[in-house]
């Protein structure tokens, strides 16, 4: 173990924000770590389980989807909800 201190789920959270720029919810580190995908605790403080900043920031690298340069950053933005208010049609096939 290291001389850094252990992190909990709040703080894994502020720092994958801080240091990586992207958004994580500590509810979504505590839903993947109980799918098996989140991050490996170092230990366990009473009920809190703690991490290692390395961990933290590895599995904060694992949600960020890395693009190449030919891909087509438009291919999903069509809307699949009508506006709210806006009835949408059914178009039957012949």
């Amino acid at each position: 173990m290291t001389d850094e201190p252990l992190l909990t789920t709040d703080k894994v959270a502020e720092l994958i924000q801080q240091k990586l720029g992207a958004p994580c919810p500590p509810s979504r580190i505590t839903q993947d770590r109980h799918l098996g995908r989140g991050p490996k605790p170092a230990a366990k403080y009473g009920r809190r389980l703690l991490y290692t900043p390395e961990e933290a920031l590895n599995y904060g690298r694992t949600l960020i989807e890395q693009l190449d340069a030919t891909a087509d950053l438009g291919a999903n933005t069509e809307r699949t909800v009508a506006p709210k208010g806006v009835a949408r049609a059914v178009v039957a096939e012949t």
